[in-house]
This record gives C-alpha cells, sequence and structure tokens, in this order.
C-alpha cells in the first residue's frame, strides 16, 4: 500500500474511446448529457446463448453492453491487423499516442524518449484467438483420443482424415497472429506507438488493472525514474464467452440496465474501451508551461483478503489517503464511485466511505455521488481509467456532472443516512466556504476485494 502525497502528480493529457465516444471531447459531452451508450450486441448468432432462465454456464440473461462498434476501427485504420495485433492493442497505441499529442508539444516532446514510460492496465480474457490455441494445442488432441477409444479397432486412415478436418476447420495462428496471444504486446504496441524508449509493462488487477497503472506511472515519476507517465487501461470486445463467469456468479444484470446505487438495481454490464493519462511531476509540468487537469494528490490500493471482505479493502485504501498529508482536511466534494451496479458492492462502498470519515463529519447532501459505468458498462481492466478522466475533466471544466441518467434516477436513489446526492443535470463546481480546493475522489473495487482510491484535485493554475 502507497501514496504519492508529499509530492503532486499532473495530469497533462488525456485521451478517451469508450461507447459512444470516439475521442475525449465526445466522451465529455456524453458525461455531461449523462447520455448512457449501451445497447444490444450486433450478432443474431449470439442469440444463442440468451436465455431468460440463465442459470447454466453457456446461457446469458442479458447481452446488453457498453459496446464500441464501428469505434474499433483505429485512427490509424492501417494498423488493423499490423503484425497480428489484437483489437486492444491497436487501441492501446492509438490512445497513448492521442494522450502524448493532447499534453502538446512543451508536455510530450521536450521529455527525451528514454525518460518517457508506459503503464497499460490489461486483464486479458478468453477470445477467438485464444479458443483457437485451446483447440489447436489441446482440444483436437483430446477429441481424437475420445474417438479411439469409442471406436478401438477403427481404421488409421480414417482417423487421420479426421484429425485434419477437424484441424482445418479451426482458425488457423500464423506467425503474425501468434503475437495477440501475448498480453506483454499491448505495452509493446503503446512504446512502439509513441516511439518511447523507457519502460513499457502491462499491469493486471483485473477490475482496478486502470487504477494500479495510474499508481505505476506515479511511482515512476516520483522515484524519478521517469520525467513523463503514459498510464492507461483497455478493455477489448465484450463477446458472449466473456459475460458467462459473470453471468454464472450472478453479476449480470437481467433487466438488461445497469442503475446503480438505485433500488432496482439488479447488476452490472460490461463495457469496451479505454483512456489514458500523460503525468508529470507537477514542479515540472509548472516550469514548462504545461495545460494542467488535474493533480494527483494521493493514490492507495489495499486488499481486504478475501471476496467477503470488500469493505474492509476499500476502506483500507480510504484511510491510506484520507486525508491527504500536508492538505487540509476537507472533504471531497465530488466520488466518482466504482458503482457497478451490483446492489452489495454498492452498498459495501458506501457503508465504507462513511465508515471511513466518520470523524470528519460530512454534512448531508454535501458530496456528489455518480459513476461512469451507468453511461459505458463496466470497463474492467479500463473501468479505474472511465473514471479518473471523468473526475479530471470535472475538476478541469470546473463542472459537477450528473450524476446518473434519468431511467436510472426514474428507478429510485438508494443513498439514505448517507453524506451524498445525486446531481441530475450539470451544475457549476462553486468553490466551498472553507476556502478548501475543488476536489475529487475516485473509487476502483475488484471483485476479489482488492480496492483502489485515488483523490484528485484542481490546479491552482
Amino acid at each position: 500500500m502507497e501514496t504519492c502525497s508529499d509530492n503532486f502528480i499532473a495530469i497533462v493529457g488525456m485521451s478517451a474511446r469508450f461507447a459512444g465516444a470516439a475521442n475525449l471531447r465526445e466522451y465529455w459531452r456524453g458525461i455531461l448529457a449523462a447520455r448512457p451508450a449501451i445497447g444490444e450486441i450486433d450478432d443474431p448468432a449470439a442469440e444463442r446463448f440468451l436465455h431468460e432462465d440463465a442459470n447454466a454456464f453457456r446461457r446469458l440473461p442479458s447481452l446488453h453492453a457498453g459496446r464500441l462498434g464501428d469505434l474499433w476501427r483505429s485512427a490509424s485504420p492501417a494498423r488493423n491487423g499490423e503484425e497480428g495485433l489484437s483489437p486492444e492493442s491497436v487501441l492501446a497505441g492509438d490512445l497513448a499516442a492521442a494522450a502524448m499529442k493532447d499534453a502538446g508539444a512543451q508536455g510530450a516532446q521536450g521529455v527525451r524518449r528514454s525518460r518517457i514510460g508506459a503503464y497499460v492496465g490489461n486483464s486479458p480474457s478468453f477470445g477467438p484467438a485464444q479458443a483457437a490455441w485451446a483447440q489447436h494445442g489441446f482440444v483436437v488432441d483430446q477429441t481424437m483420443e475420445i474417438i479411439r477409444r469409442c471406436f478401438p479397432h477403427g481404421d488409421a486412415d480414417d482417423f487421420e482424415e479426421l484429425r485434419s478436418s477437424l484441424d482445418g476447420a479451426i482458425p488457423e495462428i500464423g506467425s503474425r497472429g501468434a503475437r495477440a496471444l501475448m498480453p506483454q504486446a499491448i505495452a509493446a504496441s503503446v512504446a512502439e506507438s509513441c516511439n518511447i524508449e523507457g519502460p513499457a509493462f502491462c499491469v493486471d488487477g483485473g477490475d482496478i488493472s486502470g487504477a494500479i497503472a495510474i499508481q505505476a506511472g506515479c511511482d515512476a515519476l516520483l522515484a524519478g525514474r521517469v520525467d513523463l507517465a503514459l498510464s492507461g487501461g483497455v478493455q477489448g470486445p465484450v463477446l458472449p464467452q466473456l459475460l458467462m463467469p459473470f453471468a454464472r456468479m450472478g453479476l449480470i444484470s437481467r433487466s438488461g440496465a445497469l442503475r446503480p446505487f438505485t433500488k432496482k438495481a439488479d447488476g452490472t454490464l460490461l463495457g469496451e474501451g479505454g483512456g489514458f493519462v500523460a503525468m508529470k511531476r507537477h514542479a515540472d509540468a509548472v516550469r514548462d508551461g504545461d495545460r494542467i487537469y488535474a493533480v494527483v494528490r494521493a493514490v492507495a490500493t489495499a486488499s481486504g483478503g478475501n471476496s467477503r471482505r470488500i469493505e474492509g479493502g476499500y476502506a483500507e485504501a480510504l484511510r491510506a489517503v484520507w486525508p491527504p498529508r500536508g492538505q487540509d482536511t476537507g472533504l471531497i466534494d465530488l466520488l466518482e464511485a466504482n458503482g457497478a451496479g451490483i446492489p452489495n458492492l454498492d452498498r459495501a462502498e458506501l457503508k465504507a466511505f462513511c465508515a471511513a470519515t466518520a470523524d470528519m463529519h460530512p454534512q448531508r447532501d454535501s458530496i456528489a455521488l455518480g459513476t461512469v459505468k451507468a453511461l459505458v458498462g463496466d470497463c474492467l481492466a479500463a473501468a479505474g481509467l472511465a473514471s479518473a478522466i471523468k473526475a479530471a475533466m470535472a475538476l478541469y471544466n470546473r463542472v459537477i456532472p450528473p450524476g446518473l441518467p434519468q431511467a436510472a434516477l426514474d428507478a429510485g436513489v438508494d443513498i439514505g443516512g448517507t453524506p451524498f446526492y445525486v446531481p441530475a443535470r450539470p451544475r457549476p463546481w462553486i468553490h466551498n466556504d472553507a476556502g478548501s480546493a475543488r476536489r475529487a475522489g475516485v473509487s476502483s473495487i475488484a471483485l476479489g476485494g482488492t480496492a483502489s482510491f485515488l483523490v484528485l484535485e484542481q490546479t491552482n493554475r
């Protein structure tokens, strides 16, 4: 558990591509409009998995998700399929380059390539490439062994003909396509796209991978290992097969609606996409005259020990950064919550927050509550970036965005007895009476109990 609270980190560039938003500007506009971009998969063949009584592993209660659709087409179309890159690798490379560009000439181009690091949150899922790998490497052999046992007197030539037929029915994996099977190829894609020579690697923390990538970038900057950190997270296509384990655990919304913190919440919906932030030490950003979206004042991760102690892990992460040292003890004005729409997880998040901040006596209706998952879905490894970018844009524009779309608000908000309120529409972020800086908290919680909490603050420039 670590914090970066004595020396501060500036976010000087950002990029985003999530459901319904091709870039950062469109993403922010969708947030201000509280416009959900969640829909069904555009694949009639996927309907074979849909079943209202989805108790079997391969049955799904809903096919809804926050999908990129045509937005999977990269800003650099020629790179699609290059060297057998996966869609996630192409997306990560494009978003990292976009964040570098957004940082501007002084923010990024003035930094030596060997002093730029890339930290990519990615939690690889089982997709078509991995399925073909398993089929070529295991399934065909196992199938042939079963057939031989069933027909011990069968002709060897017939068996070989059958094997050839099975092999021919499975998509071939070429030397270039094999690269898509290597999760670390995403970090290499980022390094190539941005022409950087510093450290570049993936971090996998499941649902908090993106948050851990931000922490890794902060740590590297504070330790002096790099002068510019590109921290991001990407989540690939949401296929029916990816939904199966979530559905089997009862986590997917049966109603096909993501309604966090409401009385009708019945589960989550996944999302595709990704985002990156470009970060520098605050003193360097000021020296270089960079635009600063927000300042990272503290970040911490902690574990509750097991999946039944999610509340404990989140509370530990909060206590590690609250209040950040060297600051006034004022609370945040905005909590960009994890808010996955899973009732027990949402309740645990609010309960842990209230317990960790009880001695600070937050006033009723004093903290705006929201979660971007209600608009773009739970983007898993990219969820932490989706939330952090939303909070940074709110601070930069001095706007409290709507917390939930109207359809979720109509379901009845269930946050009684907490210091939170859910804004129904955008409003100016008025400076508080105590004179504290505008400040936002960003929550990320994994199903296994590991949690992250990030404190962002308005820059004084």
